[in-house]
């Protein structure tokens, strides 16, 4: 039986945290060269509101990495033309639903008009009849990924919920139980 693997990529994960890790850079090079000249004005108002915004955006962007880190690190998600699975290398862990009985797919991305620097990070959940839900980061696959892919057919898209979230984080036990 043919199938498709899909894992995370140093390379996919690299270009879509490098805006994160930029503003964290950013954060600490400011800490460095700006606070004591700051400190030596004493212009502590500056020095609180320069802290406040840059961490405004670097510690959300950090912990939605280390989220997605937990979520697409030795998983791999398998595409047959019957099923899909993800299997969880560290814990022997897998979850498969079967392709026919999929009956909602959605679409947690960023507000692309936003500019904020986790935009790239995105991530859609598989759930099926039963309840069983499989959580697919965009390191691992994007949305566009699946429905290129030929194994695929089998999946209906006419239940797609689509989320735009300014803050696309993952929510660990957020398992949809569908009414029978």
């Amino acid at each position: 039986m043919k199938e498709h693997r899909f894992i995370a990529r140093r390379s996919k994960i690299i270009k879509q945290t490098s805006l994160i890790w930029l503003f964290v850079l950013v954060h600490i090079t400011s800490n460095f060269m700006i606070v004591p000249k700051l400190i030596l004005n004493d212009q502590y108002t500056a020095l609180l509101l320069i802290n406040l915004g840059l961490g405004m955006l670097s510690i959300p962007g950090v912990y939605l990495f280390f989220n997605y880190y937990r979520h697409s690190i030795n998983k791999e998600f398998v595409l047959t033309y019957n099923t899909v699975r993800l299997i969880d290398h560290k814990t022997k862990e897998v979850i498969e639903l079967l392709n026919n009985e999929i009956v909602t797919i959605t679409l947690n991305n960023h507000i692309r008009s936003s500019k904020l620097p986790w935009i790239f990070n995105e991530n859609f959940c598989l759930t099926d009849r039963n309840g069983k839900s499989i959580v697919i980061t965009s390191w691992i696959m994007d949305i566009s990924d699946l429905w290129t892919n030929t194994l695929s057919r089998r999946i209906n898209n006419d239940n797609i919920l689509k989320n735009e979230l300014v803050f696309p984080v993952i929510k660990t036990h957020s398992v949809h139980i569908l009414p029978p």
